[in-house]
């Protein structure tokens, strides 16, 4: 998974970008790890999407706390 992630993070870095209304320099790191490992998990993997979203949402609620739970849920 983080081979997968690192080696496109550029396109994954695009992709998030596109989905949020704050410049990406501005998010978290740690934020932005788990959402680009959430979207490789929905786009370079057949993991199903309710999975992916699930695990990236439950990272980051363990991880990073509930209120960057709900940005990484909102966002994928």
């Amino acid at each position: 998974l983080v081979y997968g992630t690192l080696r496109r993070q550029g396109t994954y870095d695009a992709i998030v970008a596109a989905c949020i209304d704050r410049p990406l320099r501005e998010v978290d790191p740690p934020v932005l790890d788990v959402l680009n490992m959430g979207v490789h998990q929905l786009l370079g993997t057949r993991i199903p999407t309710h999975a992916a979203v699930s695990a990236s949402v439950e990272l980051a609620r363990v991880v990073l706390g509930e209120g960057r739970a709900k940005f990484v849920n909102a966002v994928l």
